[in-house]
């Protein structure tokens, strides 16, 4: 620990936690004075029928529910003032959201506009939240993007094709419910991407600049619990593995909550834009993470050499006799292996791109904040380099030297 640096940390949100706690929802909903609630998710959780407990819990308890699935995937601005419009019109008064991150992210969008005035492009950036959120209950079906204990909503921006990043204390739902149960019908290539996104958040709340004590131990208790658990949660599918890893998911969104997060997001948005302006393949978020975060732990290894060997060593590499650069090349290893055993797409689907678009595309990266948090700093024909390689496919060999 820097003894010359103040650290802050904090978590707004209750947690519930374990095996059948989606039945809890409809007393917990009543806790929170809900008269009527939107219950907002997908048709593939519907059809599915994983979160009925919850809507079973909430008509026990006698609150009417309106059922809005067909929240799409990255919500936009409009999907918010869609949601809002079917809130008022119905009178609901408590925001329940149920699927991965952009569910989720959609419920908080519009639990916040609710209580707050104007659009939601108005709330994009840091603290600009005035008021509470609308009652909120978040229920992950992924073990993936954490947002149920985050702070953070990502809603595109139709009008740029960008991702607008609402960060504030009061932006964070009131109660998380994380019942693993739900985890059981999720697809494997699903399954696959959201345990890289939450990798992905506890890798880089770990080297984040912004990193100190209380997030690394959730950082890396959170990478150990990937390691152990990640391939056989998507091969076997058994609930002490899946419950591992949607409590491992919720761990490292608490610790990125708190450091921020780095280069494979960085890069992450600019891939997206660079596809909705241009008309490339879509590539799913979790995705381009399974696709960045071997590139970018290849090029941070350098910078922080001893903390990626206190990752090799969270994630069961035995140390004895070995550097610390062997160890954290290990680490990187480990998340390549863990990738290419489940399947996971090494490389973005689409054609070579030229120099200009490639520096074009490192130019918008090198002026997120994400970046200048990674714990080195990429030049942007670094970065061009960088997104030639997602385009290529990542290699199972590093070449990196001390």
């Amino acid at each position: 620990m820097n003894l010359d640096t103040i650290y802050r940390f904090s978590i707004p949100t209750e947690i519930i936690y374990g095996p059948g706690s989606l039945r809890q929802v409809g007393a917990e909903a009543k806790t929170l004075g809900a008269t009527k609630v939107l219950f907002i998710t997908d048709p593939g959780i519907t059809g599915s029928g994983c979160v009925q407990p919850a809507l079973d819990s909430l008509r026990e308890q006698g609150i009417p529910v309106v059922v809005f699935d067909h929240s799409p995937p990255d919500p936009d601005t409009q999907t918010v003032e869609q949601l809002l419009g079917i809130l008022k019109e119905n009178g609901c008064d408590c925001v329940v959201g149920a699927g991965g991150g952009s569910v989720l992210c959609a419920a908080k969008g519009v639990a916040l506009v609710a209580t707050n005035p104007g659009n939601i492009r108005h709330y994009a950036g840091h603290d600009r939240v005035k008021n509470p959120l609308l009652p909120c209950i978040a229920i992950p079906t992924t073990a993936g993007s954490g947002s149920e204990v985050s702070r953070n909503t990502i809603i595109t921006d139709e009008k740029t094709h960008r991702k607008m990043a609402i960060n504030a204390f009061l932006n964070a739902p009131r109660l998380a419910v994380l019942d693993p149960l739900v985890l059981v019908s999720v697809p494997r290539g699903q399954a696959v991407a959201s345990g890289c996104d939450a990798l992905t958040h506890a890798v880089e709340a770990f080297v984040a600049r912004n990193a100190g004590p209380l997030t690394d131990v959730l950082a890396l208790a959170a990478i150990e619990a990937i390691a152990r658990n990640f391939t056989a949660s998507v091969l076997g599918r058994d609930i002490g593995s899946l419950s591992e890893m949607m409590l491992a998911s919720a761990l490292a969104n608490i610790a990125c909550g708190n450091t921020g997060l780095c280069l494979s997001h960085a890069m992450n948005g600019t891939i997206t834009a660079t596809y909705k302006a241009r008309g490339y393949t879509p590539v799913a978020y979790g995705d381009i993470h399974c696709i960045c975060l071997p590139i970018t732990m290849e090029f941070n290894l350098p910078a922080c050499i001893p903390r990626f060997a206190r990752m090799a060593r969270a994630m069961g590499v035995a140390s004895p006799g070995l550097t610390e650069w062997e160890l954290g090349k290990r680490a990187a290893a480990i998340t390549r292996e863990m990738l290419e055993t489940l399947g996971a797409p090494r490389k973005l689907p689409w054609p070579g791109l030229s120099p200009q678009e490639l520096e074009k595309m490192a130019k918008a990266t090198s002026a997120n904040p994400q970046a200048q948090n990674n714990p080195r700093k990429p030049s942007i024909p670094e970065l061009a380099s960088l997104f030639e390689k997602a385009i290529a496919g990542w290699d199972a060999d590093t070449s990196a030297t001390p």
